[in-house]
Parts: C-alpha cells; structure tokens; sequence
C-alpha cells in the first residue's frame, strides 16, 4: 500500500514539474507577445494618420499653433515612412500617399500665407515693420 502511495505521489510530482515547465513556457511566450504589442503598437502609431491631423492642416490658419503642432507632427511621420520605405516596408506604402498629399496641402498654404505678406510690402507709404514683425512671430 505505502510502495502504491509512493508510485502515485512520483507520478504527481512528475505531473507538477511538467506543468511547472508548461507554465515557464507560456510565460516566455506571454512576454514575447506583450514585448511584439508594444513594438507594434509603436509602429502603427507613427504610421497612422489621424483624422484631427488632416482637418487641422486642411482647416486651421498657417499663423494658428495647432497647425504648427500637427505640422511638426506630419514631418515626423513623413521621415518615419521614408526611413521605412528605405527598409523595405510594404506597409507604409498605404500611408505614403496621404502623408504626401497632406505636405502638399500644408505647403501650399504656407506659400500662399507667404505671399500675401510679401505682396503686402507692395504697396506704397505702407508700414513694412507691421508685416515684417508678423512674419518673424511665425518663422
């Protein structure tokens, strides 16, 4: 009876260690995932293209800081899709086009802001200072 007892508590012991090797795996797997959610997290966010961004470009005036901010913001994600097409990634090819699309957007109404303060200097006995200063606040 004791030599029966011995023989089902060695095969429970076996039965924990498997189990104890079963949950060291699934651990390991766990943290793989959790560190390839966070790397792919990261990638989609500086790949995504926000709705708030494209209506702040396509809507906000040149001068306002939103702008400026979702500016800053695009030319970051435009550097990350080139430094990723560069590594061959497919992925970014979806984005590229919108991201391109938007810089000309931005572009262009920060040229046309230009040129309305530049066709301001046109006009004769005008005050230069008064544009001059407001093209330097926005630099």
């Amino acid at each position: 009876m004791l030599e029966g007892f011995l023989t089902h508590l060695s095969t429970i012991s076996q039965e924990i260690q498997s189990l104890q090797e079963q949950s060291a795996s699934i651990n390991v797997q766990l943290t793989n995932r959790k560190q390839v959610h966070v790397e792919m997290s990261t990638f989609i966010d500086q790949l995504m293209v926000p709705e708030i961004m494209i209506q702040h470009i396509l809507n906000t005036p040149v001068t306002d800081n939103l702008f400026m901010q979702q500016l800053k913001a695009l030319n970051q994600k435009s550097k990350f899709i080139k430094e990723q097409n560069f590594r061959d990634a497919h992925s970014c090819q979806d984005v590229q086009d919108i991201v391109d699309k938007l810089t000309v957007k931005a572009v262009t109404k920060i040229r046309e802001y230009l040129l309305q303060k530049i066709y301001q200097f046109r006009k004769p006995l005008s005050n230069y200072q008064i544009p001059q200063n407001a093209m330097i606040k926005h630099k």
